[in-house]
């Protein structure tokens, strides 16, 4: 199961909030904006967890914090032991309300509007109580998988209380073998600890006559303790093995990562949870893409994964999600879905000149659908794609005419990709094309046209039905395409993702030719990247 929807209310700098979310999902806006509140609320919510007193919106505590999820169904086993009364078709809202009593925060559940109550669920013949009810509902729940924001690569591998690495190895120290090992130790010491007892009585007692016998307890035996495991690592770069404490914070967060994904992958297979702030931290923009990479792969697997970030690099990696602005005014919370609007989202994390300097290149697209499909295009092109330090950024809504200059003065190594909205092969440019042209010209910005009329143009009539339709939906290079798909297919319901979806499966099922002159462009764009 995962959430399609989350509602919050009261808890720390969230007043009142409803995010819709997808599979994948970047959270994005600046430090102290309720970024973190968002991840520990869904996280207490799917754990059934209790809040600190502090959790309370603004420490009042005389408002309740209720947290609700909508799920895109129900688990089969739920839907076979929630009694009737709870299920509502396919429906599957969960609601916990926390409040304050007395230093106590007790919490109520609600299933689809209905408190749970003993007799919920039914295993058999067997009505469970409340407590076991909900347990075991809590149980079917997605786990989750928090990678928090203060993280300490050092000790996350180490054989420190609950870090990744203890985690990882936790079959280890639970097996037969280890207790057995053990068990072969603990009577080793204690039959040595025999020997030296009886020798240590045999003083004792001739100089102390009021004590009569000696006892050595052996204590615990914690094979764990003795273990002091050392990671290392091998490059391409490296002439021996390294100590990963010896390499930088950006490997250590790129490995925190690594031991993440194999551990939530052997403990709960698919659909699981991560919650995941900051996986930027300390990477070079590069690396940040690979890492964003990596997170969308473990999406793609059946998880859903929500980030929280302020990095301008991870915001075109929202392909398959949603890309959400956190905002704050007057500290409330805000949340707000902005795929189709780059500079919204630019302007939300407070990316200054600086920040996106740090690409080597940026491309603007005139939308978020157009930047979609030209980054399949690069990703399948361009061998070295993750190591180029270059950025697809929609421009978003607005008069594109009066956001030319600010590109240039984000970043001057910069450039545009237009729509040539030509009604005809060798026709003029379509009033708005040109005038883009000229103004690039004018401030020197670098464009390319593309030769059809919009993106949708290129389109496979063959990964159009594949993907959206099962009619055959044929389109000439100069038709309104995108206008086309929206009629026929209903392409507009989520355009990006549509758009992204096509182009992959062009390039599955080997019609990427399509792209040919689009290809042309792209090598052209990036060639000194």
């Amino acid at each position: 199961m995962k959430i399609t929807s989350f509602k919050v209310r009261n808890y720390k700098a969230i007043k009142q909030a409803e995010i819709d979310f997808g599979a994948y999902n970047i959270v994005i806006g600046k430090n102290d904006v309720g970024k973190s509140s968002l991840l520990e609320a869904i996280d207490l919510l799917l754990n059934f967890d209790t809040p600190v007193k502090s959790g309370f919106h603004k420490h009042d505590e005389g408002n309740n914090i209720i947290l609700q999820c909508e799920f895109d169904g129900l688990s089969d086993t739920i839907e076979k032991n929630l009694t009737e009364e709870y299920l509502k078709g396919d429906e599957f809202i969960i609601t916990v309300r926390h409040e304050s009593a007395g230093g106590r925060t007790p919490s109520s559940v609600y299933i689809n509007g209905q408190e749970l109550d003993s007799g919920a669920v039914k295993i058999g013949d067997e009505e469970l109580t409340e407590s076991d009810s909900r347990e075991h509902i809590q149980n079917q729940l997605p786990e989750t998988v928090p990678v928090l924001a203060e993280r300490d690569y050092n000790s996350e591998t180490s054989l420190t209380r609950n870090s990744w690495l203890t985690r990882l190895m936790s079959p280890v120290f639970s097996s037969d073998t280890l207790d057995e090992t053990k068990r072969e130790v603990r009577e080793e010491l204690e039959e040595q600890s025999e020997d030296i007892r009886i020798s240590l009585n045999e003083v004792i007692s001739s100089q102390h006559p009021h004590i009569n016998d000696v006892k050595i307890d052996i204590g615990e035996v914690d094979l764990k303790k003795s273990i002091s495991p050392d990671i290392k690592v091998m490059g391409d770069n490296l002439e021996k093995w390294m100590s990963l404490s010896e390499r930088g914070s950006g490997v250590g967060n790129q490995f925190i990562l690594s031991m993440m994904k194999s551990y939530a992958d052997s403990q709960y297979g698919d659909g699981y949870s991560v919650l995941y702030e900051e996986p930027e931290s300390s990477l070079h923009p590069s690396a940040v893409r690979e890492m964003g990479k990596t997170l969308r792969s473990v999406s793609d697997q059946g998880n859903q994964v929500i980030i929280t970030t302020h990095s301008q690099s991870l915001i075109n990696s929202h392909e398959s999600g949603s890309l959400i602005v956190a905002s704050n005014d007057d500290g409330e919370a805000d949340f707000k879905v902005v795929d189709d609007d780059g500079f919204e989202a630019i302007e939300a994390i407070g990316a200054k000149n600086s920040d996106i300097l740090q690409s080597d290149y940026v491309l603007y697209t005139e939308g978020a659908s157009d930047a979609a499909v030209v980054e399949v295009i690069c990703r399948n092109e361009f061998e070295d794609w993750g190591s180029l330090n270059v950025t697809i950024q929609p421009a978003g809504g607005g008069n594109l005419q009066h956001q030319l200059e600010n590109m240039k003065q984000i970043n001057r190594n910069s450039g545009i990709l237009i729509d040539s909205d030509r009604e005809t092969e060798g026709g003029a440019l379509g009033e708005q094309s040109q005038i883009l042209k000229d103004k690039c010209k004018e401030i020197k910005l670098d464009h390319w046209i593309l030769t059809r009329r919009e993106i949708e143009n290129y389109f496979h009539s063959d990964a159009i039905r594949e993907e959206l339709s099962g009619d055959e939906i044929s389109m000439r290079h100069y038709d309104e395409a995108e206008a086309i798909l929206i009629r026929e297919c209903n392409y507009g319901d989520g355009k990006v993702q549509n758009a992204r979806k096509i182009a992959e499966r062009m390039y599955e099922e080997g019609l990427d030719d399509e792209f040919s002159d689009l290809k042309t462009k792209v090598e052209d764009i990036f060639e000194g990247a």
